[in-house]
């Protein structure tokens, strides 16, 4: 018989061991009371501040995003409102009109100034738009081109004076060109 068998007819009862040394043999069966639990969780502390800090930075780029978004789409709807007022605008002799936020009232007239110079008499203008600038109002300054066909005769150009919303002036025109004789359109732009 081995030394670690126990004799016949001595088996160990149920849930007991022999003594140290004998049947089993040592290391088959766990020491008592020793229980081996799940292994201990790993913290990731480094991953998941770095993950909170790529999150902070895309959403971050994305507002950056956003707001230059939205700003370059208002400079592009006033650069197209910009170019929609600068349009000339066709108009006949003497009627009211409207250009640029201000409205022109009809009964004007083209006249010969000094040295057979044309001008414009009788122009009166109300603006109709709020200032953007706040408190301080708007000037008109208006040019009118007389063509015959394609080819520009002459060029009138009228200023105002400063006005507030719902205000209106005279303006003053002048010209350095020859009076349009035989003219057949009429039209008004922007001064600048």
């Amino acid at each position: 018989m081995s030394e670690n068998q126990p004799p016949q007819g001595q088996y160990p009862q149920q849930g007991q061991y022999p003594p140290q040394g004998q049947y089993p043999p040592q290391g088959q069966y766990p020491p008592q009371g020793y229980h081996q639990g799940p292994p201990p969780k790993k913290k990731h502390t480094v991953r998941n501040v770095l993950l909170i800090l790529l999150a902070v930075f895309i959403l971050f780029i994305g507002g950056c995003m956003a707001l230059l978004g939205g700003a370059a789409n208002e400079v592009d709807k006033a650069i197209k409102k910009e170019q929609a007022n600068d349009k000339p605008l066709e108009v006949s002799l003497g009627k009211a009109f409207t250009h640029d936020g201000y409205k022109v009232d009809g009964g004007w007239t083209l006249a010969r100034d000094f040295g057979n110079s044309p001008t414009i008499k009788g122009l009166h203008v109300t603006n109709t738009q709020k200032s953007d600038s706040g408190s301080s109002g708007r000037t008109a300054l208006l040019t009118f081109r007389f063509y015959k066909g394609s080819e520009n005769l002459a060029e009138i150009s009228c200023n105002g004076k400063e006005l507030q919303q719902g205000e209106s002036s005279t303006m003053d025109c002048f010209s350095t060109d020859k009076f349009p004789a035989g003219y057949d359109t009429i039209k008004v732009a922007d001064m600048f």
